[in-house]
């Protein structure tokens, strides 16, 4: 059973949402002097491969910690838009493609194929970004199947363009209870469905968001 890893290293200087500081990391304790090493690392909670919780947009909603741990793993399916051109909508007639394993799915992950720019300043600039209604079509979904679909990743770094004031589908899906994954890593090997997904969080303290380690197995 193949697993793949879809988490970016967090690592000093790594690629961070522009405007924010990536992370930083400091030397505590060294071998030779202390005879072991340790590291002070200084980072955001929405550094890298990470997960959004509703709180993170909505006050009084739900933070990480508040969530179950198996609400983090399920059965995923993949919508492929890497043929969108640069700064491009997701609309709901490609959701209609994968209607059928989104009905089934825990995960909903959208591959852009912006995983493959990462570390390059283009990983940033006209990010393909769903729709409205598409965000819509999600947030009823998850509404209406019982709890099914908990989340939504993205091998970007935000459902919403780069530079937005009022993140208008960080509310739609968030406002839904759903989780937004962020930044995942490459997302080409994965199939379209029947494959499970993962992606728990460091369990920060009442988080509004938290780096995960997110991966695939089937």
């Amino acid at each position: 059973m193949p697993f793949v890893d879809l988490s970016h290293p967090i690592r000093p200087g790594m690629p961070a949402y522009p405007g924010d500081d990536p992370p930083a990391f400091k030397e505590a304790a060294e071998y030779q002097a202390d005879g072991y090493r340790e590291r002070e690392v200084t980072l955001l909670s929405h550094t890298g491969t990470h997960l959004d919780a509703p709180a993170h947009m909505l006050p009084e909603a739900r933070p990480l910690d508040e969530f179950p741990i198996e609400h983090f793993f399920g059965p995923a399916c993949v919508l492929d838009v890497t043929d969108l051109p640069p700064g491009a909508t997701i609309g709901l007639d490609l959701l209609a493609e994968i209607e059928r394993p989104l009905a089934e799915a825990t995960f909903l992950l959208i591959r852009t194929g912006r995983a493959l720019e990462w570390g390059e300043p283009s990983y940033f600039n006209e990010i393909p970004v769903l729709a409205s209604p598409a965000a819509k079509r999600v947030a009823k979904l998850a509404e209406s199947n019982g709890g099914r679909l908990r989340g939504v990743g993205l091998d970007v770094c935000s459902p919403d363009p780069v530079g937005a004031v009022r993140f208008p589908i960080h509310h739609i899906l968030l406002g839904a209870g759903l989780l937004i994954v962020e930044n995942l890593a490459d997302l080409s090997a994965l199939p379209t469905s029947g494959f499970t997904f993962a992606c728990p969080p460091l369990p920060l303290a009442d988080a509004d968001g938290a780096p995960c380690r997110a991966w695939a197995q089937w």
